[in-house]
């Protein structure tokens, strides 16, 4: 949905993804004003990051980078799997759940 009546770039009101997610012009406004690094020093909690090797949107860098930022990170790297984990999903939710397992239970 583009507004009417404007001239040059516009941002759209909003974005529907094939999947039924929609993203809102306040969105693309803001995300840019959010610093991530900063945002990732600050936060001292268990960090879970899982990425596939394959991730054709984000490269698997980034998800190292990542990693080595947060005080207390564990990544996940998925061998041959896209940035929506087609090809391994189960191996995805697998290393969610050992992960959650381990924060609820740190003794196991």
């Amino acid at each position: 949905i583009i507004r009417p009546g404007r001239q040059g770039p516009q941002l759209p009101l909003e974005v529907k993804s094939p999947d039924g997610w929609t993203l809102r012009g306040s969105y693309y406004r803001c995300a840019p004003m959010i610093n991530a690094d900063e945002a990732i020093d600050r936060y001292t909690g268990p960090v879970l990051i899982v990425h596939g090797d394959a991730d054709e949107t984000i490269p698997v860098q980034c998800a190292i980078d990542a990693a080595g930022r947060y005080r207390n990170a564990e990544l996940v790297i998925i061998k041959g799997d896209t940035h929506c984990y087609d090809n391994h999903l189960d191996e995805t939710v697998g290393a969610i759940r050992e992960w959650i397992t381990r924060q609820e239970r740190p003794d196991l």
